[in-house]
């Protein structure tokens, strides 16, 4: 396995009425730098173009062969191509200005499409569409190579617009007459005439598998430079970097799960307007190998200035309530299961003030944190008030040692004499072995059954009873303080190709392999995003955005829509069974700022009999429980609000015989 870079920084422009930069070739510096410890043995490519003494000389310092021009990046680009071989990593760094090329044919042409501002020293070719570099990256990832690409600039056409600091913003006002004479947009199939917005959408690329995005902000947000000592850098390379040199400092292994969170937390924490954006595959970087084990979705804690408690990034719409407990673990720790099962917590906190998105933890002498990211939590307990009821049948020995232990579980309770009449899961054992049933006596499709003679037999089983447990509690997850104004801001529909429109909480009708098509309106003057997450009759809870390579929400400008496809099928599990028709729920968050689900994910209950013990219990640590009370937010009246919903849609899909 080869690693090749290429590196662009463009601080000199040379266009008449526009600002030059000032830290983007320091970008590259910074980035080259990092690239040679980490990985010394990687061929690496740098384009910059530094101011000259003389601004009448009209041209870069460096060598013209070194260069950012079209001509050279696309050189440089090819070069690439034809040197790396399937397994190879390859890492893109562009640090300058971006702007949005106008799209006459699209109704919302007012965003347009992202163009990489380069160096010319023909007065043309400025730009390079995101059409193009979307091309180079197709074909990188149909050659198996694995592509991280980070873009530290400016691609919204509103921050063009901005009378704020324009001297560190990194983004330009389109003109035609910078455009090249030859940069046609390139074929059809590449495009999806669903793109909108100043960003690279994945629905560009092949297979999301093969390749990371990151972006320093999100469509129509302002990028800037800041001063760090007597020198400027972006603010994504300055951050990034950072943070890899203090993973890579501690030996922890580098995805870009554990990477986007800290960068995300230190944006958010010094109070930036711009909010970094993450697409493709999380589970590997450029600076780190393919990781293919499972990770724990540990929550970022950091420190705000001017505030004593630590905060915990999640709150009641994950499903928190007051006095859940948590283990704390070092900012760079892996995040690895079984790294983190060998290792101790640094302390213990406890959940006190918890808001819609974000909540208050009480942690010993926290005062003495220094602002930013500190630490990592883990669910340790929960005081869930409402838990999935168990029935332990006739058929069931030692019935007092499984209420013991089914008591002390977060997300299930036995049956007792007030909860009779309650829908429950009935627990049976019928020919030594272990069968979990509904009210209805049928046998809960996909659920393992376990023998009883089995090790640990009865941990296996109640293993599977709190995944049950935990998958009904985030399916009824609901916020029942939202207010009416916040309910006019956004609307949600959803159609499918043999059902007419669903809208909030609906069912679909429809036939395997059929689309459905969610379509998200932002009725409001301020940005909204959107997390989909699917509830499969497999009980395993699916974040839809994130497989896609979508990051893991979308991003719904100021009176924009946005709409998603997805395909739906039957489980190969249920046909074995002979099951032909199944529900599936689509669980769709909208919030008022970014927010990670990552931690209420479930995997599959296979129907297997073996092997899912451990990892039920794992995966369920990390669910976050039902919603109980929801609270107001606690946050300043500075900071963002914090305003959340949740729509459900059913899904009902059957096999055309």
């Amino acid at each position: 396995m080869s690693h090749k870079a290429l590196l662009i920084g463009i601080n000199y422009y040379n266009i008449p009425g526009q600002k030059n930069l000032l830290g983007s070739v320091l970008d590259v510096e910074l980035v080259r730098q990092f690239i040679q410890k980490s990985r010394p043995t990687a061929k690496i490519v740098a384009l910059t173009a530094s101011e000259p003494p003389d601004s009448t000389q009209g041209a870069p310092t460096e060598d013209p062969k070194f260069w950012p021009t079209r001509q050279n990046v696309i050189r440089s680009l090819e070069m690439i191509l034809d040197e790396s071989t399937a397994g190879d990593a390859v890492y893109i760094h562009f640090s300058g200005h971006g702007t949005t090329i106008p799209d006459p044919e699209s109704a919302l042409h007012m965003y347009g499409h992202l163009a990489l501002v380069l160096f010319s020293n023909t007065g043309r070719d400025y730009f390079f569409r995101g059409e193009e570099l979307a091309e180079f990256l197709n074909r990188m990832v149909c050659k198996g190579i694995l592509v991280t690409l980070v873009l530290d600039c400016c691609f919204a056409g509103s921050v063009a617009r901005s009378k704020h600091d324009r001297d560190s913003l990194r983004a330009i006002p389109y003109d035609s007459i910078l455009k090249s004479k030859d940069s046609a947009p390139v074929a059809n199939q590449l495009l999806d005439e669903r793109i909108r917005g100043a960003r690279i959408r994945t629905r560009w690329l092949t297979n999301p598998e093969g390749y990371v995005i990151l972006t320093a902000c999100g469509p129509q947000e302002e990028n800037k430079e800041i001063q760090v000592k007597q020198s400027k850098y972006g603010m994504l390379t300055f951050i990034l970097v950072n943070a890899l040199e203090n993973l890579w400092k501690k030996g922890i292994e580098i995805t870009h799960r554990s990477l986007y969170g800290l960068i995300q937390t230190q944006f958010y924490v010094r109070c930036l307007s711009q909010i970094p954006m993450r697409y493709g595959n999380k589970n590997f970087t450029f600076f780190g190998a393919l990781y293919s084990g499972s990770e724990v979705a540990l929550i970022s804690v950091y420190k705000l200035a001017n505030v004593d408690n630590l905060q915990l990034a999640a709150g009641t719409a994950h499903g928190l309530v007051a006095g859940d407990e948590f283990d704390l673990y070092p900012l760079y720790s892996s995040e690895d299961a079984r790294s983190i099962r060998r290792q101790s917590s640094s302390m213990k906190a406890r959940a006190t003030r918890v808001g819609s998105l974000t909540s208050e933890l009480n942690v010993v002498d926290s005062k003495n944190y220094p602002t930013g990211a500190v630490a990592k939590a883990k669910l340790l307990t929960s005081t869930a008030s409402t838990k999935a009821v168990i029935r332990l049948c006739d058929t069931i020995n030692n019935q007092d040692e499984w209420t013991e232990f089914i008591s002390s579980k977060s997300f299930i309770t036995i049956e007792t004499s007030e909860l009779q009449g309650s829908s429950a899961l009935h627990l049976t054992n019928k020919d030594r072995h272990y069968y979990i049933l509904w009210d209805s006596l049928e046998t809960v499709v996909c659920t393992p059954i376990i023998p009883q003679d089995q090790i640990d037999a009865m941990v296996s089983v109640v293993a599977v009873l709190e995944h049950l447990g935990a998958y009904k509690y985030f399916e009824a997850i609901q916020n029942r303080a939202e207010e009416i104004e916040w309910n006019k801001r956004f609307q949600i529909t959803a159609r499918s190709d043999s059902s007419s429109t669903a809208s909030e909480n609906g069912m679909l009708r429809l036939n395997e392999s059929d689309r459905v098509s969610i379509c998200v309106q932002n009725l409001s003057g301020a940005p909204l995003y959107c997390a989909i997450l699917n509830l499969t009759p497999c009980w395993e809870i699916v974040d839809l955005l994130s497989e896609a390579g979508e990051g893991d929400y979308l991003f719904i400008p100021p009176h924009g829509t946005e709409d998603c496809e997805f395909e739906m099928q039957i489980p190969e599990e249920l046909k074995a069974q002979g099951v032909l028709s199944c529900r599936d729920v689509l669980k769709i968050f909208i919030t008022s700022q970014p927010s990670s689900f990552a931690s209420q994910l479930l995997p599959k209950l296979t129907g297997r009999n073996s092997g899912s013990r451990s990892s039920m219990a794992e995966y369920t640590k990390r669910i976050r429980t039902f919603l109980g009370e929801l609270s107001c937010s606690n946050r300043s009246s500075s900071r963002m609000t914090e305003d959340w919903s949740t729509q459900d849609f059913i899904v009902q899909t059957s096999c055309i015989r």
